[in-house]
């Protein structure tokens, strides 16, 4: 009997499973989640699916729910720190008005950690009567890792790609970058180029039509947590934000006529080191400031956990 070669995989299917075992690592924190088998049929599966539309719910108060199963204490303790700032969400109100777009920054805490901290955002200001629900979820621009798209989502009855489940707090907006789990994997240079490539045109493509949040966890790599002998949390280390992703946060929000503001916000989501701290609107005039930035997100969380808070700056800025 000759032994027949396995037959080849496609790309899409590869970097999928390749995805899918970085991913059975950072998944056990949320007992919901769970791999997904790969399929041809899926088109969140694919690569070519770099754009993930929004599917906003018609009751904003379903979504608010869900975020609570994922996150105890999602309204009280996310929503809650930006509702004690009205005058940010009036500022952040005013600014979409005009058109200007925000980039929503964040360290990378956890797993879900941009993706919460986003629509938190969003529920203060349609708490405040600010925005319309609806409208504002298909303004906001969600950067996430293709990583997620190899996750299931299991809660009771409810069985959904993680995909799915996020589109409905924005649009989603896959990308592979160079952070250092990422560039270990065994996924061909040319396929993550292309992928990124698509990524950045596309939100520049949301850029120009003005009035956007863009959210992105900016390092990519999930923080360091130092621990000593008993286990206990003695020091956080945010991961260095690439110069790409510095780039591109300066891109989303420089403008001649026009110029948008970045606002940083300290959020951390494990039970030993949580909070969730929004600074002001910050101007972007050189990558040099969006270091700073991550530097100011260091400090708040530092302050509001008492953990120390390092922020490892890359030493080619």
């Amino acid at each position: 009997m000759i032994d027949m070669p396995p037959p080849i995989k496609s790309d899409d299917q590869a970097v999928f499973e390749v995805l899918g075992e970085y991913m059975r690592k950072h998944k056990d924190r949320y007992p919901f989640l769970r791999i997904e088998e790969y399929s041809q049929d899926n088109p969140l599966h694919q690569l070519n699916n770099i754009i993930v539309k929004a599917t906003p719910r018609d009751n904003p108060e379903e979504t608010r729910g869900l975020c609570e199963v994922f996150q105890p204490g999602f309204n009280k303790d996310l929503v809650g720190a930006f509702q004690r700032n009205v005058v940010l969400l009036q500022q952040v109100a005013e600014a979409l008005r005009e058109g200007k777009n925000i980039v929503l920054m964040t360290a990378h805490e956890s797993l879900m950690d941009i993706v919460l901290v986003s629509y938190a955002l969003n529920a203060a200001l349609l708490d405040e009567e600010l925005i319309d629900h609806s409208t504002q979820i298909n303004n906001t621009e969600i950067i996430l890792g293709r990583t997620i798209a190899s996750l299931g989502v299991e809660v009771g009855e409810m069985r959904l790609n993680a995909l799915d489940l996020i589109s409905q707090l924005g649009n989603l907006h896959l990308t592979l970058p160079a952070t250092n789990g990422v560039r270990d994997l065994s996924i061909d240079q040319a396929v993550r180029r292309k992928n990124n490539e698509l990524l950045t045109q596309g939100l520049l493509s949301k850029k120009r039509q003005g009035g956007k949040i863009f959210c992105v966890a900016a390092p990519g790599t999930v923080d360091r947590q130092v621990r000593d002998m008993e286990g206990n949390l003695v020091e956080s280390q945010i991961q260095p934000v690439s110069d790409a992703s510095a780039k591109l946060v300066a891109k989303l929000v420089q403008s001649k006529g026009n110029p948008g503001y970045v606002l940083p916000v300290a959020a951390a989501l494990s039970p030993d080191n949580y909070c969730c701290e929004p600074g002001e609107l910050q101007e972007v005039v050189s990558l040099g400031d969006v270091q700073r930035m991550m530097q100011v997100i260091a400090d708040m969380r530092h302050q509001a956990t008492g953990i120390p808070t390092t922020y490892l700056e890359s030493s080619t800025l």
